[in-house]
């Protein structure tokens, strides 16, 4: 049973993505705009997270603290484009699209970064 641990825990997430594909297209076809949608679901993960994250590493925090501005706008706009624009783009294709396409795309995704990888001449293998 061992040994298929990381075969369930694949098949689980690629469920869990499954379902959070048809749920989001369930929002949508209701009314929903993929940008609120995302707004919410931004604010649930950072009132889930920050607090988490500050009991996990209470004796490091001033550390963590002392990132200074420079350092907050970048991880602030990195988080922004990186994540914020990589949902908002994913649920309006399932929005405008049908859910199970969306979930086929995420599928796709490490060949066409192949592809993409091996046109520009990366040293891959």
């Amino acid at each position: 049973m061992e040994e298929h641990k990381p075969l369930a825990a694949m098949v689980v997430v690629q469920c869990i993505y499954a379902a959070m594909a048809l749920w989001a297209k369930a929002m949508f076809s209701r009314g929903m705009n993929p940008m609120v949608f995302v707004v919410y679901r931004q604010a649930i993960a950072t009132l889930v997270l920050v607090p988490i994250t500050v009991l996990a590493n209470r004796k490091r925090l001033k550390e963590i603290l002392c990132i200074g501005t420079t350092g907050f706008a970048l991880v602030f706009l990195a988080s922004l484009v990186g994540a914020t624009a990589n949902q908002y783009m994913y649920y309006q294709g399932i929005y405008l699209g049908s859910s199970s396409m969306a979930t086929a795309m995420t599928n796709l995704i490490p060949a066409i970064t192949f592809v993409l990888a091996t046109s520009v001449g990366s040293n891959i293998l």
